[in-house]
């Protein structure tokens, strides 16, 4: 088999957010604190894949994504593109670049300017790149249309006048306008209806198909993950602490975070409605976060190893990555019900 190509990698990233002070904390000449959203991550997503990042809300997935884009600038580490280093690219260097990395966010009302037609938005975007002659422009648009499901009578129309669903359908069509080889989807589906949720994996599933594109697919929905990704990034409080091959992580989940996250989700198996997964707790303030491994609050097999020293994400065999000490204890024992 063909080794894969990488479209986007990322070394020991980290975004951090500072607190604002008060007049007092100056004062005592407190040092500065940090939201760590994105903590030494380094993670590839290679062409034509579908990688689904997971997680608690809270825990990095978007402003991974946002970091990745150059939405957000990195605090330190290091973030390529189709092999080039677009870390400390300034806006002019990025733009010529910007049509290749597009999102697709969860709310597609507030992501469309209310003010402009479907036609004249995606116009704007196909002038604005060079993509097509002036003449071409339009039937341009249709085919653009009518391969995420809607007709000419869209481009005469506000998003204001569409459905949910439909203006998903919107936002996606603005980002293949450009011809890009990386879509992030944040959350694409979850404001949606269960039955559009399904038409809208669908309609990825082709599009990526037949545009050779790569997907970055943010969800806390497990079901949904399932579905439509080639691997899972499973993070928690801005750091990985699985990956792997989809079926992989769910037949054989190694964290107990991935464990329990899994087993969270809703089950039409009417014998395990009433079952909950084992977990205390809340999630540390991503302010002070604890020593060790982050999830050893909350862990019923965290040990003093757990608590003092921060496991290392590491291969464990068939492309299946996990950041625990204690992962082949557990792997085979699933937690208590």
């Amino acid at each position: 088999m063909a080794e894969q190509k990488k479209l986007v990698e990322t070394e020991h990233l980290k975004t951090y957010f500072p607190i604002k002070r008060k007049i007092l904390d100056y004062v005592a000449r407190k040092p500065q604190k940090y939201v760590k959203a994105v903590d030494d991550i380094s993670i590839e997503v290679y062409e034509n894949e579908i990688l689904g990042l997971v997680g608690e809300s809270g825990c990095g997935k978007s402003t991974l994504a946002r970091t990745i884009l150059r939405l957000n600038d990195p605090t330190d580490g290091k973030i390529e593109f189709n092999g080039t280093d677009i870390t400390h690219m300034s806006n002019k260097e990025l733009k010529p670049m910007r049509r290749n990395m597009q999102m697709v966010f969860q709310d597609p009302y507030s992501s469309l300017d209310p003010r402009v037609t479907i036609g004249d938005m995606l116009k704007t975007e196909l002038l604005y790149h060079n993509l097509c002659k002036p003449e071409q422009v339009h039937q341009r648009i249709l085919d653009i249309l009518t391969e995420v499901g809607m007709d000419e009578e869209a481009t005469k129309r506000y998003p204001s006048e569409f459905s949910g669903g439909q203006r998903q359908r919107i936002a996606i069509a603005r980002a293949l306008a450009v011809d890009p080889q990386l879509v992030i989807a944040d959350e694409p589906v979850s404001a949606l209806d269960v039955s559009i949720q399904a038409q809208i994996l669908n309609l990825l599933k082709v599009l990526r198909k037949d545009h050779n594109l790569t997907i970055l697919f943010i969800t806390h929905d497990l079901s949904v993950v399932r579905h439509i990704s080639d691997r899972i990034c499973v993070m928690y409080l801005g750091k990985v602490v699985e990956l792997g091959e989809t079926e992989d992580v769910f037949n054989q989940r190694l964290h107990p975070y991935t464990d329990i996250l899994l087993r969270s989700a809703p089950s039409l198996d009417p014998r395990n409605r009433a079952k909950k997964a084992l977990i205390e707790g809340n999630p540390p303030s991503p302010i002070d976060l604890p020593p060790g491994c982050r999830f050893n609050p909350r862990c019923p097999y965290a040990t003093e190893e757990c608590r003092t020293t921060e496991p290392e994400l590491k291969d464990v065999g068939n492309k299946h990555w996990v950041a625990c000490y204690h992962y082949q204890d557990h792997s085979n024992v699933k937690l208590t019900l």
